[in-house]
């Protein structure tokens, strides 16, 4: 018997069978699948974005919707490998643009492991074309950076920051400002959010995702502001956030890059960043 579930929320026991799922698959193929655990432990439960697929009480095919901005919704996939070549992931995807459909988002962002062949192969085939790329990449050696600014500070972010940061990502990254987050978002025990000030005055911002299970944590969402840059701040504030995470005990460290930042890029190795494989996004129109 197959099943097919929408769901606006996920349980602890999906989130645990979707992780198990998919590090069959990384296993499998020698990949890492990006998979925003984050957001995935979070939603908010007023949109349908995640769509799991059961035969005989077992979970063998999942897909995940991220619609970060109204103009398109990345995704992330993973089927059993003893399961594939059946459809599954033809169902997973129908049911995922119906919902982009009636949301009116116009794309789809297929998010590809550059060394999944077969999930660049369906994403060609149902006609997406290529992107853009990013980088992976992990701490190495770390490479603490002397404090050349003691006007510049660090510290944890919380609710009352709420605002900047929903205006300084905004202006950052280019796309509509996001409503503020809650203080629930602030105070969950997976995510770090930090803040960046000279001279007393917010400057930028920066997210950790923590893994106690395995002791990693990733970086994103790290941007200052446009007045602010080019003064060296972002090297310092990095290095201090790294040192941070070491110091509490989480022995990796990753992020994630546009290729083409060539700014970011040496940034990130500055501070002893390596890359470690290459992510590909492939857009496919849906309205």
């Amino acid at each position: 018997m197959t099943l097919l579930v929408a769901k606006q929320t996920l349980s602890q026991q999906e989130l645990t069978e979707i992780r198990e799922l998919v590090e069959l698959c990384n296993e499998f193929e020698g990949i890492q699948l990006k998979m925003n655990w984050d957001n995935l432990e979070t939603r908010k439960g007023n949109q349908t974005d995640d769509f799991l697929y059961y035969e005989d009480g077992r979970l063998i095919g999942y897909f995940a919707l991220f619609a970060f901005q109204s103009t398109e919704a990345e995704m992330i996939a993973a089927v059993h490998p003893d399961a594939r070549r059946k459809g599954i992931f033809r169902h997973l995807l129908d049911a995922a643009l119906q919902q982009m459909r009636q949301r009116n988002i116009p794309k789809l962002l297929f998010v590809v492991d550059s060394k999944s062949a077969s999930a660049t192969a369906v994403a060609k085939h149902l006609g997406a074309t290529y992107a853009h790329s990013e980088y992976r990449m992990e701490l190495e050696t770390v490479q603490a950076q002397p404090k050349r600014h003691p006007n510049l500070s660090v510290r944890r972010g919380a609710v009352e920051d709420a605002n900047f940061i929903s205006d300084v990502t905004a202006d950052a990254f280019g796309y509509p400002k996001r409503p503020p987050h809650d203080a629930e978002y602030f105070a969950h025990p997976t995510r770090r959010i930090y803040i960046f000030e000279a001279d007393g005055e917010r400057v930028g911002t920066l997210f950790t995702i923590l893994f106690s299970n395995d002791s990693r944590s990733a970086i994103y969402g790290f941007c200052i502001q446009k007045s602010a840059q080019g003064k060296g701040y972002g090297r310092q504030v990095l290095s201090e956030v790294v040192q941070e995470l070491l110091a509490d005990g989480f022995q990796s460290v990753e992020l994630e890059v546009a290729c083409e930042n060539k700014r970011a890029l040496g940034l990130y190795q500055s501070v002893g960043f390596e890359e470690i494989g290459a992510i590909d996004y492939y857009a496919l129109p849906v309205l």
